[in-house]
């Protein structure tokens, strides 16, 4: 969407009985504007209460000493295990995930290995060596550890490709150069009889019997997009994964094991071949193994253009590894998003940020990226298992031969502690005896975020470019707005629902991009209840609490469910000019009140139409011409990503035929999804 571009500048907020108002006072537009159903409890496929283990998450595990001013070879202070637990506590954050001990874990077992085979002998050793070691953390302080414990329920850990079994297939190298993989493990029973006896080994249930067992499993970390450098192929990397599930399952059965952890999920790519050669063959050969799939999203900037995944694009992506894993196995898939935000190689083309070291810039587009795209998982409760905004708490593993500085003279990209000396932009930082770390503008993330709880309800925009979500918490509700407009945009809520519940307070959080600052601002005040301002800047995110007078009363339910056309023949359909695309979704149940929308997941070259003709039960739709995101810069090859496409409820039908007709040749319509809601009572949207 295109909007008129404002001066950053404070706006004005009207609250008025009944309903509640926040209107920006900018007459160069109209405003967006926003309904809330407080009374209205929104659950997703049964679910509505916010996890904040699933969402609120940090790259980290539970005896990291990277913190503050410590590091692996000192210890964790004190004064850090402090830092750490007023980190954790204060802003409700949840650990993590670990993608480096398991390699190192294998590694020390080489030496004692026979013709390819580990020794269990040493594996009871190894792992006694780890509860004794995870004991004496424990003891240095036994009630800080244990509630950190409490806040690893989702702790995920993963393998890397340097641990891929080469003697398996012993494929050549039909690269230039390979690299990372073993030599010595003999196959893949051997490597999979590895994770399990670490799990049984290594592991306790928590105090002094060891460190709880991680929750999730990640097989390998982004195996496949260099498969061929690791003498390996989709298909060896898919039977690996089953190999490893079947063993793990066997003693440990409560343990989730998936993959194939994704990266760089351009599906779409050479008329969807991407997806037939890595996604496809996972589904096929793996599949029915997995507890969940794994996947890496990233915004980034290609062809100095920025390239989002936010948006229509990553929701694409997801509905169609959804339907297609209906098709082959029967089911959908929890998802684990292991790592999203914004990809940030250090030779990244942006010129701001390819000069300096550290970049409150580069943090900027990391922050603006985790709302972007956690706003999208959050209307996912049902189906994500946990996701993690990815940055590393310092990475003094980066580069260590050499201080931590690459030949660029930059440091790791995205951290949580930087070096004050690093504050500057200055390259060739050293850590020196009297460094002091201090946090990064990545802690405003979680800062914002910090006391959004409760049972989620309804909430609406009418603009599809202003993500919303609210929270009822006892007497508070929270109310998210994301911004994924490049300009402030004015916003006007109406607010029902509450029963005449009169308003205590009104506090703000708004983290934005301020440019004469060069710096990401977290605007934390107290609205008076009679203050008139409120708009949100561009980009930014705003989470604005209302606290009442009583406990705010949720009498009505809005039950959300996803139904995808059940014929495979309709997956993955070519488009031909003013040639009707079939699809069915049957088996809909359906309420007396309620709304619908299609999500028509779309590939195209983009200079085609994205605007079809579109009748569901004969009724014809009108097609949107926004998407959710910015795609207007066509920064990859080719457009993909879903139309979200409003279907009266009346239309809807246990049985649904969907007729989509474009009016030009090429590209594929992948999927399509009837969004349902069904109410206990009739709401009224904001046109």
């Amino acid at each position: 969407m295109k909007r008129v571009n404002f001066k950053f500048k404070v706006a004005y907020l009207a609250i008025l009985s009944a309903p509640l108002v926040l209107q920006a006072n900018l007459h160069a537009a109209d405003p967006v504007k926003i309904s809330v159903n407080a009374n209205m409890q929104h659950a997703v496929g049964g679910v509505a209460e916010l996890d904040r283990s699933k969402y609120i998450t940090l790259h980290s595990f539970i005896n990291d000493s990277n913190w503050g001013n410590s590091d692996g070879s000192k210890g964790l202070s004190a004064e850090d295990a402090t830092l750490r637990d007023q980190f954790l506590n204060e802003y409700d954050v949840y650990l993590g995930r670990d993608n480096g001990a398991y390699p190192w874990h294998l590694n020390r077992l080489k030496k004692s290995s026979k013709n390819g085979e580990i020794s269990l002998k040493q594996v009871q050793k190894f792992g006694q060596q780890d509860k004794q070691n995870y004991a004496s953390f424990y003891n240095t302080d036994p009630v800080a550890v244990a509630a950190l414990e409490k806040r690893t329920v989702n702790m995920m850990r993963g393998g890397q490709p340097v641990m891929y079994p080469h003697l398996e297939y012993q494929f050549p190298c039909a690269v230039k150069k390979c690299s990372q993989y073993n030599t010595w493990i003999k196959d893949f029973d051997e490597l999979a009889k590895f994770y399990a006896t670490n799990l049984t080994y290594s592991y306790g249930q928590g105090g002094k019997t060891g460190e709880p067992k991680p929750a999730y499993i990640e097989v390998m970390n982004e195996p496949i997009l260099f498969a061929a450098k690791h003498r390996a192929t989709a298909k060896s990397i898919s039977e690996l994964h089953v190999k490893v599930a079947r063993e793990i399952k066997k003693a440990h059965p409560e343990v989730k094991v998936g993959g194939y952890t994704a990266a760089w999920p351009g599906i779409e790519e050479r008329d969807f071949a991407t997806f037939d050669e890595r996604w496809k063959v996972f589904i096929d050969t793996a599949g029915k193994d997995m507890d969940f799939y794994s996947i890496h999203i990233y915004d980034s900037y290609r062809g100095k253009k920025e390239a989002y995944r936010a948006g229509a694009n990553a929701e694409a992506i997801l509905d169609m590894l959804d339907q297609y894993s209906l098709l082959a196995t029967g089911t959908r898939k929890p998802w684990v998003i292991s790592e999203y935000g914004y990809f940030t190689p250090n030779s990244i083309e942006r010129g701001e940020i390819k000069n300096a070291g550290y970049s409150k810039k580069l943090d900027w587009f990391n922050i603006r990226s985790f709302s972007s795209m956690m706003m999208g998982f959050l209307e996912r409760p049902d189906q994500i298992a946990v996701s993690m905004p990815f940055h590393i708490n310092k990475a003094l593993w980066y580069n260590s031969q050499n201080g931590g500085v690459d030949s660029d003279g930059k440091r790791y990209s995205t951290r949580l502690f930087v070096m004050e000396e690093e504050l500057s932009g200055k390259k060739h930082v050293h850590e020196k005896a009297d460094s002091k770390w201090v946090y990064s503008d990545i802690v405003k993330w979680y800062q914002l975020w910090s006391d959004v709880k409760g049972t989620r309800v309804d909430s609406f925009a009418n603009e599809i470019d202003m993500q919303v979500d609210a929270y009822v918490d006892s007497n508070k509700l929270h109310l998210i707005v994301n911004n994924m407009e490049h300009s402030e945009q004015p916003l006007q809520l109406d607010l029902a629902g509450t029963y005449g519940n009169k308003i205590n307070k009104i506090s703000s959080k708004h983290l934005y991009w301020h440019p004469e600052q060069q710096s990401s601002v977290l605007d934390v005040k107290t609205l008076k209840t009679d203050e008139k301002s409120f708009s949100i800047a561009p980009e930014a995110t705003r989470i604005i609490t209302f606290e009442f007078a009583k406990t705010l009363k949720i009498d009505q339910q809005l039950d959300e469910h996803k139904y995808y056309a059940a014929d495979k023949n309709s997956f993955r359909q070519a488009i031909k000019a003013n040639q009707p695309i079939a699809f069915n979704v049957n088996q809909v149940e359906k309420g007396q009140h309620g709304e619908a929308m299609l999500r028509l997941g779309v590939g195209r070259k983009h200079h085609l139409s994205l605007t079809p003709q579109v009748k569901i039960n004969g009724v014809a739709l009108k097609v949107p011409t926004d998407l959710r995101g910015h795609y207007e810069n066509k920064p990859r090859k080719d457009f993909f990503g879903i139309l979200e496409i409003p279907v009266p409820f009346s239309a809807v039908a246990e049985t649904n035929n969907i007729e989509v007709v474009f009016p030009d040749n090429g590209g594929t319509a992948t999927t399509a999804v009837l969004q349902v809601f069904n109410m206990t009572q009739a709401v009224k949207r904001p046109q």
